[in-house]
């Protein structure tokens, strides 16, 4: 079994889009623990501003029609 206990270096940003407070919460509180820096909004036009402001190497959203399936998507120079 792996453990995560940190991360090395600069805290990469992630950014939760989710409109529950409690799937939020959650991802903070699993998140920031490991040094990840967690950005979090409710809409997916703030979002969308907070991508081009923050620039995260993750997105985790809800699809806004399926009740529990999650999409991370990875953002990087390509």
């Amino acid at each position: 079994m792996v453990s995560i206990i940190g991360i090395k270096g600069t805290p990469p940003n992630v950014l939760v889009i989710d409109k529950n407070l409690e799937n939020c919460s959650l991802l903070i509180k699993l998140l920031q623990p490991i040094g990840l820096k967690v950005i979090e909004t409710n809409d997916g036009e703030e979002g969308w501003q907070k991508i081009q402001m923050f620039n995260p190497l993750l997105v985790i959203t809800r699809h806004r029609r399926e009740k529990d399936i999650y999409f991370w998507r990875l953002l990087g120079n390509t």
